[in-house]
């Protein structure tokens, strides 16, 4: 019975794991060569970077990171999975608890690092992946719907026999409509891309020569939506039709159509037809702008697939009947103004102008006697102006008051005030004047105020009598060659009447004031 002695070992337990640590080392070694032999004939270099002193783990590990670096290398190779382009990162994990990364840190060179625990091993590929082969395409763009002819590639390391394609994540690949011909090394030719349905965006080019190996231009070619770059001429007036000569863009085919698009109003479609010239103009079409309404339009050209090209606020309408008199409304009374029944239908934006009306003068006595008097009546004070701009809605109604002018005051009496002229119930309000004192005093009568508008004018203030003469009415406003509400002049004793009819009294009146206005012009 063999004993073990307690501070001691067993002479047979140390030989046994001495052997075992000599074979697992002897394993490890072993190992080691034949993969650094496998990668050398891949034509990749791999340098030990950290050996751990855990040699039982430590296999694992290297195994994890080789693992790794030729998922990296092929996909580098390949131009597929996660190392086709420098940065790309390849992860691997295991059952046993081992994980391994590979990263593809240039064009020409891989780090791989397997672990498990604490114990990790690293290596480096380096240039074995490398393809040879280098390139740019030209052209680099096309039209979605379009096919993009005679493209050519220029490089180096092509292959009789490379193919060519276009690739995207999540999309399938789009191979050449036309292949492409091998020139010589340098140059592949003469290819074609159908575009139509393609999504748009960066595409990356990818050629692979016969060997299977594969070089990718990332990024290298583009799909660009369908385009609309002008129109000419680019407005015209809503009361006429507008031909258009040309239409420029990108993509156009045959039968596409051009429409006038607005938010809130109906299109307007070209007639006649715009003829197809070429994928980059489309002539001779017209639209009819008959009651369009004014301001940017949309210019909206539609392929028979129903692909679209838009030029956002490419067409501007004018109003036509911009700074034209609508509607003057200078009778007293109430009215109603509708558009489109009151106005053209294409005008939606009007300036309104409002006069109130101008007061009556005041009276006067005709007296006894040649000397001077100074009995005459005041004049009556003018209406009140403002404007306002504003913009009406189809059909839609607006109410509208325009005042009376005020009646002269006679003999002893004042003039009346002016009446009020009031757009749609009272956002607006301009005030008559006031009327022309009477003999009393012969004061002048105040001007009208005005309220609401984007412009508020008070009205111009009557005049006082003076010796007798009655005093003159304030003016009525003048603006945009309108004027409206003048006052009324007060009345005079002018003496005519002499010694004899001293018995005889005669009244006189002053002037009435004249009425109020609204005014609608187009703006």
């Amino acid at each position: 019975m063999n004993k073990i002695i307690r501070g001691k070992p067993n002479h047979l337990e140390r030989k046994k794991s001495q052997a075992g640590d000599t074979a697992i080392l002897l394993t490890v070694l072993i190992l080691a060569s034949v993969l650094s032999l496998a990668l050398l004939l891949t034509g990749a270099v791999i340098k030990d970077l950290r050996l751990s002193f855990n040699f039982k783990n430590s296999a694992k590990v290297f195994y994890a990171a080789d693992a790794a670096a030729e998922k990296c290398i092929y996909g580098a190779r390949k131009a597929a999975g996660n190392c086709q382009n420098v940065g790309g990162v390849e992860i691997i994990s295991f059952s046993n608890g081992t994980q391994a990364t590979a990263t593809r840190t240039s064009a020409s060179v891989i780090d791989a690092v397997g672990s498990l625990g604490v114990v990790q091993r690293a290596i480096k590929a380096q240039g074995a992946f490398a393809t040879g082969v280098s390139f740019v395409i030209s052209p680099n763009s096309g039209i979605i719907d379009t096919t993009v002819s005679g493209i050519t590639i220029t490089g180096t390391g092509f292959v009789n026999g490379a193919t060519v394609k276009l690739r995207r994540s999540g999309y399938a690949d789009v191979l050449p409509s036309t292949p492409f011909t091998f020139f010589d090394a340098t140059k592949l030719q003469n290819g074609a891309f159908n575009l139509t349905g393609i999504a748009t965006g960066a595409w990356d080019v990818v050629i692979i020569n016969p060997s299977g190996i594969a070089a990718v231009l990332a990024g290298g070619f583009t799909v660009s939506t369908m385009q609309v770059t002008s129109i000419t001429p680019n407005s015209g007036s809503n009361n006429a039709t507008v031909n258009i000569p040309s239409v420029n863009g990108a993509g156009f085919l045959s039968g596409a159509t051009v429409k006038l698009s607005k938010s809130g109003q109906a299109d307007i479609l070209s007639s006649p037809a715009f003829a197809f010239v070429s994928g980059n103009l489309l002539s001779n079409g017209a639209f009819n702008l008959a009651g369009a309404a004014e301001g940017f339009w949309d210019v909206v050209v539609t392929n028979p697939s129903g692909r679209t090209g838009v030029l956002t606020g490419g067409f501007t309408v004018s109003n036509a009947f911009r700074g034209t008199v609508i509607r003057e409304y200078n009778v007293p009374g109430t009215y109603t103004f509708t558009q489109g029944v009151d106005s053209p239908a294409s005008v939606h934006s009007f300036l309104v102008e409002i006069w109130g009306a101008g007061a009556g003068g005041g009276g006067a006595f005709l007296t006894q006697g040649d000397g001077p008097t100074n009995n005459g009546g005041g004049g009556g004070g003018g209406g009140g102006y403002a404007s306002k701009i504003i913009t009406l809605t189809d059909g839609q109604a607006v109410s509208l008051t325009v005042g009376a002018g005020g009646a002269g005051g006679t003999g002893w009496n004042s003039g009346l005030a002016g009446g009020a002229s009031i757009f749609n119930g009272g956002p607006v309000t301009v005030n008559g004047g006031s009327g022309g004192a009477g003999p009393s005093s012969g004061a002048g009568g105040a001007g009208g105020t005005a309220a609401g508008g984007d412009t508020n004018i008070r009205g111009n203030n009557g005049s006082a009598q003076l010796n007798g003469i009655g005093g003159a009415g304030g003016a009525g406003i003048v603006m945009n060659g309108a004027t409206a509400g003048s006052g009324g002049t007060g009345a005079s004793d002018n003496n005519h009447c002499g010694w004899d009819c001293y018995s005889v009294v005669y009244p006189l009146a002053g002037a009435g004031g004249a009425a109020g206005k609204l005014k609608f012009t187009a703006n």
